[in-house]
């Protein structure tokens, strides 16, 4: 149990630095905003599959072998959903690639964000950390798509991806 509530309080939000280095009047470095951002994600990523992994453990003894299978749950939910995410953020970009999806930008947003949107839904139904996919995803897309759309399409799925940012 100690385990348990360890893990679901260890996660530290830096909302309030990510608040203020996000302030365009600071006038941050977006590659510094984007590292501390990324690793608050991760660090939320990580603390809820730590807590899936201890949740099936709460009525077993933790002696040695279990906590080999603690240890080898934890890795194979990190490294499924990283795979999940990489897989269908690779998926896309060879989509969009070899399509000719240019001529119609609203059908790439729509895609983009069903790709993203399945990669978190994939993720839990597997039961992994949905979490971890989407970031994955995110970054695959960020690197490999965002070249692959069209001059519209980019303006509004970053205008779409800012304004759900923003709601959340």
């Amino acid at each position: 149990e100690a385990l348990l509530f360890g893990s679901l309080i260890s996660d530290v939000d830096p909302v309030a630095t990510l608040s203020i280095m996000g302030n365009p009047e600071l006038k941050c470095d977006p590659t510094l905003y984007s590292i501390v951002f990324g690793e608050s994600v991760l660090n939320d990523a990580i603390s809820i599959v730590l807590f899936s992994a201890f949740k099936n453990f709460l009525t077993v003894d933790l002696d040695a072998p279990n906590i080999m299978l603690v240890l080898a749950e934890f890795v194979g939910i990190a490294i499924g959903s990283g795979l999940i995410g990489c897989l269908l953020g690779l998926l896309c970009s060879l989509v969009f690639k070899h399509s000719n999806l240019k001529a119609l930008p609203a059908y790439e947003t729509l895609i983009l964000f069903i790709m993203a949107y399945g990669s978190f839904a994939i993720g839990e139904a597997c039961k992994l950390s949905g979490v971890m996919a989407l970031f994955f995803c995110g970054v695959i897309l960020s690197h490999y798509n965002f070249f692959n759309l069209s001059d519209a399409a980019r303006v509004s799925t970053r205008t779409l991806f800012h304004s759900i940012a923003l709601a959340s």
